[in-house]
Order: C-alpha cells, then sequence, then structure tokens
C-alpha cells in the first residue's frame, strides 16, 4: 500500500495512542539563542538540506507553513504595513491561514510566511520554544551538538532543556569526526605546525619509488589524543555519531594500519578531516570506544546536505563494518532515505542494527513519509525502529517532526492492521514501541513514556 490511508476506526484507535504516548527523540540538535543582533533562522531553511537560497515551494514547507501558523495562531502580530491582510482577527488555533493562490518563486515571501516570520521574530526563542516542546510532548530527547553554530548565537544546554522546557530527559550524542578534528588541532598546536609538517620519512626503497614513514609518530599522537577525548565518555554522552558519510562515503576500509594512517596525516590541511584513511581510522576508533562502553553508534546514513554524495550514503555499503563490530549497536539515521529498504533489510539480518525514520519525517510529503515508514515495517521488526526529529537550528521542527511522526507512524500500521499483518493490540504495541519504548531499551535510559 502506498497510499495514506483513509479514515477509520482503526486509524482513529491508533492515533489516540500515538497522542497518548511520549516521545523518545532519539536525533536531533540544539536550537540555537540568539541575542538582539541576530535572529531566528527562517522556517524555510529549517525544511530542506539545499543550500539557500531555500526553496518554499516544497509541500513540507507548504504544509509545515500552515502547522507553525495554527500553532501560533494566539501569538499573531498586528497588521503591519507590508501585508493589507488584517491580522487582528488572528487568534484560533484551528484558523486556516491565508490561502496562496499560486506557488511562489524561491526569492519571494507568501502572506502567510510573512505572519509566520513576524510573529516568531516577535515572540522571541523561548516562548517559540516553550510553545513547541508544550505541544511535542517529549519525554527525553538525545543531541548532537557537533553542528556548527554561527557567530552571534549559541546553542541550548542540556540544563536548559530539562529546566526550562520541562523535558525529563536529555543527553548527549557525541559527533566523532568534530572530536577527531579538535584532537588533531591539539596535536599540531603541541607540535607546532612546522615540526609536523617536517616529520623524517624513509628514502625510496630498492624495490619502489613509495616513501613510507620513518615511523608512526603522528599517527600514534593522533591516536592518543582522540583517545583521550573519547575515553572515559564525557558527561552526559549516552551514544556516539559518525558523519563519515559526508566525509567520502561508507565504503569505509578499516584495515588500514598506521604506515597508511601517518601518510594521511602528514597531507592534512585545515581543520576539517576528509581524508577516507583518517575517517576509516576514527570510524573504527569509535566503534571500539562504543564497544567498550556499551553505547550505540549513530551513522548519517542517506540524503542531506549539499556536500554529500548520496550514492556513498548507501547503508549497504557498511555490511563488512556491521560484520566486524557484530556486538555494537548502530542505529542508521534519517530512515537512510531513499534507501529505506535497504536500510530495513540491514535491521532485519543484524542483529545490532537499528533504523531511525527522524528527518524523513519531516522533511517528506505526506505520503513520502508514510511510504518510508511503510517501507520500513516491509521487513524490519518493529523493536528496531526509532522516532527523532533531526530538529536544528530553531524550536519550530521538534514540533513539526513530533506532530507527522506520530500520524504517519499510526497511519502506516494501522495500514499493517488494514492487511492482516497485525492484529489491533499488536498494532497499538507498535507504536508505543517506535514512538518511545525502542529507544528506552535500546539508550538504557530511565524515561517514563
Amino acid at each position: 500500500m502506498d497510499a495514506f490511508p483513509p479514515p477509520s476506526d482503526t486509524l482513529s484507535a491508533l492515533e489516540a495512542i500515538a497522542d497518548a504516548t511520549l516521545l523518545f527523540d532519539n536525533h536531533a540538535h540544539p536550537f540555537h539563542l540568539p541575542n538582539p543582533k541576530t535572529h531566528l533562522p527562517r522556517l524555510r531553511a529549517l525544511l530542506t538540506e539545499a543550500a539557500p537560497p531555500h526553496p518554499s515551494s516544497t509541500l513540507a514547507f507548504y504544509r509545515s507553513l500552515r502547522d507553525i501558523y495554527r500553532l501560533l495562531a494566539a501569538e499573531s502580530p498586528p497588521s503591519s504595513s507590508s501585508s493589507t491582510r488584517d491580522t487582528s482577527s488572528i487568534g484560533y488555533p484551528n484558523e486556516a491561514p491565508p490561502q496562496v493562490a499560486h506557488p511562489h518563486a524561491p526569492d519571494t515571501q507568501s502572506e502567510t510566511e510573512t505572519i509566520v516570520e513576524e510573529t516568531r521574530a516577535r515572540i522571541g526563542v523561548w516562548p517559540l520554544a516553550e510553545r513547541c516542546f508544550s505541544a511535542a510532548g517529549i519525554a527525553a530527547v538525545l543531541l548532537d551538538d557537533g553542528l556548527h553554530v554561527p557567530r552571534g548565537v549559541r546553542a541550548v544546554s542540556l540544563e536548559e532543556v530539562t529546566t526550562r522546557l520541562n523535558i525529563p530527559v536529555a543527553k548527549r550524542v557525541l559527533r566523532i569526526e568534530k572530536e577527531a578534528e579538535l584532537a588533531l588541532a591539539d596535536v599540531i598546536r603541541e607540535n607546532e605546525y612546522q615540526a609536523w609538517s617536517r616529520a623524517p620519512r624513509e628514502p625510496p626503497s630498492h624495490t619502489g619509488t613509495e616513501k613510507r614513514p620513518r615511523n608512526a609518530m603522528r599517527a600514534r599522537q593522533f591516536r592518543a589524543a582522540l583517545t583521550a577525548r573519547l575515553c572515559p565518555l564525557p558527561e552526559g554522552v549516552v551514544a556516539l555519531k559518525s558523519i563519515a558519510a559526508y566525509r567520502g562515503g561508507l565504503d569505509l576500509d578499516l584495515e588500514g594500519g598506521d604506515e597508511e594512517l601517518e601518510e594521511a596525516l602528514a597531507g592534512v590541511r585545515g581543520e576539517r578531516i576528509e581524508d577516507r584513511v583518517i575517517v576509516a581510522c576514527v570510524v573504527r576508533m569509535g566503534l571500539e570506544v562504543a564497544r567498550q562502553y556499551k553505547v550505540p553508534l549513530q551513522i548519517h546514513c542517506g540524503f542531506g546536505d549539499t556536500d554529500l554524495d548520496l550514492g556513498r550514503a548507501n547503508p549497504v555499503l557498511l555490511k563488512s563494518v556491521v560484520e566486524r563490530y557484530p556486538d555494537v549497536d548502530i542505529v542508521l539515521l534519517h530512515a537512510a532515505w531513499p534507501y529505506t529498504r535497504e536500510a530495513a533489510h540491514m535491521a532485519a539480518v543484524h542483529p545490532g542494527v537499528y533504523l531511525d525514520l527522524g528527518l524523513a519525517i519531516p522533511l517528506l510529503s505526506v505520503r513520502g513519509m508514510f511510504r518510508a515508514v511503510d517501507a520500513a515495517l516491509e521487513i524490519a521488526p518493529v523493536a528496531k525502529l526509532l522516532y527523532s526529529s533531526d530538529a536544528h537550528s530553531a524550536p519550530d521542527v521538534f514540533y513539526l517532526a513530533a506532530r507527522w511522526g506520530r500520524r504517519v507512524i499510526a497511519a502506516a500500521v494501522a495500514a499493517a492492521v488494514t492487511s492482516g499483518d497485525l492484529d489491533l493490540s499488536e498494532a497499538k504495541s507498535a507504536i508505543r514501541m517506535i514512538l518511545a519504548e525502542n529507544a528506552v531499551r535500546l539508550y538504557r535510559l530511565p524515561v517514563t513514556v
């Protein structure tokens, strides 16, 4: 079935279960707290992986704009000189927003978007966050704080999430490539850059012209520095994360030794680690640490920003990694879309592989989100599927993902009841598992859902 199911008693019953279940958001990022001279990111920037100018005619953006409009309706601003519409009557959460007669160009702003952005700017980030998180119904959230934070803003802290937003549990996800870059910068600084660059090499051998390192000074120091950053796990860390898909792809060779690593480190220029040999070393060390401390490793799979080679983000490329570390729990992020079926198969055949559904929810169309969850359920065990928002930068997507995550997961499970795969009792259990219980078990956290 690839169509969103029509309303039914079964769907209504399962939506009620979803609405009553507090969410375990197993992968998100801190939102940012602007200062008086900076502004909230525009909603259109939160609902695309594209580079600017951000598109404003995707189905996800049209839908999300209406959702945020309704959420903020009671906080709408008075009529402004930039709009001829009298907004003073706006004040009811279910009121329909102004209609857009035709898709607008990427560099223009509809009347609805103008109202939403003016309201977001006027009320500020904390009232916006309080409204979004209250409506989302979140019991726990895991935050990867390795994303770049622009100048002039700071990322919300775990303490602020728990105390100010009343989220019972908020923990960190540690991005290993970020830690590797910090470790490498420390080592180069300690050695002084010129000394690092001039580390000795052997002369050519009699059997070839390849130069090889006299010793593995760089490799040893880099490994030691990264180990010091990862072990013991920093306070609050309950999972590791890799973005190897962005750094050359998931076809990783974990067999490389110190000679290859030494050569790769000798060629490092700048702060960003992109050499595939170094990335493979970092992932291997991350897997070892995950095994030692019994925490999951989340891995970016599938679609992402413009610097991603989508063909190299297919989770099937991780087969050798998964087989080498069968005792490490690995979470394939973002429904691995458009490779959702491949990821679901891996979750089905490898005991330690789980499939996260975030980013696909809410960035796809409604039918697209439904198809992604439906495809995952074709073969993946229900106990291996995880909810997340992948929200970042601003609070809005925490709410949007929660709203559509509940609805789409309930719809896909309802379709499984209609087709005879599940009975109603099993379906209710499946919804609770996907939205929260699976993550509670995987991350071993005391969360009441």
